[in-house]
């Protein structure tokens, strides 16, 4: 909440050198983000006498609205983006003690010839994450602070951000690939928790020791690189595997992205060997991941429930999201489906009640095998 002593002229100044602080730190579609939900404004409600329902009318931010979207956008992607990191490196750790597997992922591309390698070193993100936490503390003086200090704490901001920023994960796509991966882990969690047992390997179905994915969804059967899928065991059950970016074969004979998906061993084998997608009746769960630095907007919801009305999959799509939008959850509960908006390390309470619907479902998968 913005004291009164934070005027508009104060809020656009602060605004404006947030996004050059950005762009200088090639983190501008950031604000590129922001300042599309504030081109297209808001929905209000305005009662009228007489009538028991409320008229919806357009309404544009304030500045102090327009800095509070900011600022917010920076915490949910740069500073939460540490925070994924950590929490992925301290999964890879658990998996090294048991495994071979390595500290590092690469997202690689179906059409270039080197992958992107990104390294998970626990005590280098341990250090981003201190400053991480100091650049969301001078953040929270911003949104109160009159503006006598504004230069210095924007210079504050300016050197932490520098200091914590990944080089190799600063790009839209490249958080967006880490997002994933965080909610990848979640459910790697989940099927443990459930009892599974959970291994790594490649497309030849051969152990691996590092993680290969794909930047964007493609074909489950390729070698193109050995990408890399997990193998889920439950006991006298019949095995699943996970996916992170494949295309899945819908209802109407259209191919569809499914950023995380879930399926029948059996499946998987029968798609490697004659070479075909998957069939959303032999996927247990798809998980359509939106990653945002700004709220969420009400197309993507839709977009959602379309895909989601199309694929029919055996058992449960979910719509996962690092952002929050009221008229998004608003779309999506209406229509009953699974989602959980607000997926970022630092809300735990929402990790949690998303981890424990994947356990559901794996109980449920349990109890009808």
């Amino acid at each position: 909440m913005f004291l009164n002593s934070m005027d508009e002229h104060n809020c656009g100044t602060i605004y404006d050198e947030l996004v050059e602080i950005l762009n200088q730190l090639e983190l501008g579609w950031i604000a590129e983000q922001v300042e599309e939900i504030l081109t297209a404004g808001k929905t209000v409600e305005e009662m009228v006498m007489g009538r028991k329902s409320p008229d919806l009318k357009l309404a544009y931010y304030s500045p102090q609205e327009q800095l509070s979207m900011l600022i917010d956008a920076i915490d949910r992607t740069v500073i939460s983006g540490v925070e994924m990191e950590q929490e992925i490196a301290a999964l890879l750790d658990n998996q090294g003690l048991t495994t071979d597997l390595k500290s590092e992922i690469c997202w690689h591309s179906t059409l270039a010839q080197t992958g992107e390698f990104v390294k998970f070193y626990q005590p280098e993100i341990l250090e981003r994450l201190a400053a991480a936490e100091q650049v969301r503390k001078t953040l929270g003086k911003l949104r109160v602070n009159s503006g006598k200090n504004q230069p210095s704490l924007l210079t504050e901001i300016k050197g932490n951000l520098e200091a914590i920023v990944n080089p190799n994960l600063r790009r839209y796509q490249q958080l967006r690939n880490l997002f994933n991966c965080y909610i990848f882990n979640i459910l790697v969690t989940g099927a443990k928790n459930e009892g599974g047992k959970v291994s790594y390997k490649d497309v030849t179905k051969q152990a691996t020791d590092r993680l290969i994915f794909r930047q964007r969804p493609g074909k489950i059967y390729e070698q193109i690189q050995p990408y890399t899928h997990g193998l889920i065991e439950f006991a006298n059950k019949p095995p699943l595997e996970i996916h992170i970016g494949v295309k899945v074969h819908g209802r109407l004979r259209v191919l569809y992205d499914c950023d995380i998906c879930v399926l029948y061993k059996m499946e998987a084998d029968a798609c490697r060997n004659n070479g075909r997608e998957p069939r959303a009746s032999r996927i247990l769960l798809g998980v359509n991941c939106e990653y945002s630095a700004s709220q969420l907007q009400p197309e993507v919801a839709q977009a959602f429930l379309s895909l989601a009305s199309e694929l029919r999959v055996a058992g449960d799509c979910y719509f996962v999201s690092n952002s929050v939008s009221e008229v998004a959850g608003k779309l999506l509960a209406s229509r009953k489906r699974k989602w959980e908006c607000g997926i970022i390390p630092g809300d735990v309470n929402n990790v949690h009640r998303l981890m424990y619907g994947f356990q559901t479902i794996f109980k449920d998968f349990q109890a009808k095998s």
